[in-house]
């Protein structure tokens, strides 16, 4: 599945990659914790993500009030 967008962050050096489609994102490090953590659980995941998504949130390239909503954590949009 191609990505509408992809997002890139440089965390201390290590690039990180947000793989965007829709409400869907995946995420890739290549440092060897998210490695190890892909390889055990099938998902990647790092400190490097982490520090990623933060940022993101905080400069509003990354949204996600969608999800909350679905998640029943905001209230619905007004007018729907």
């Amino acid at each position: 599945m191609p990505a509408d967008k992809v997002l890139s962050f440089d965390i201390e050096g290590q690039p990180v990659r947000c793989y965007q489609t829709g409400r869907d994102r995946l995420w890739h490090c290549d440092c060897a914790y998210f490695e190890r953590m892909l390889r055990a659980h099938g998902e990647g995941y790092c400190p490097h993500v982490v520090c990623a998504i933060q940022i993101g949130m905080r400069d509003g390239t990354l949204d996600f009030s969608e999800q909350y909503r679905a998640l029943g954590l905001l209230a619905p949009r007004r007018g729907k």
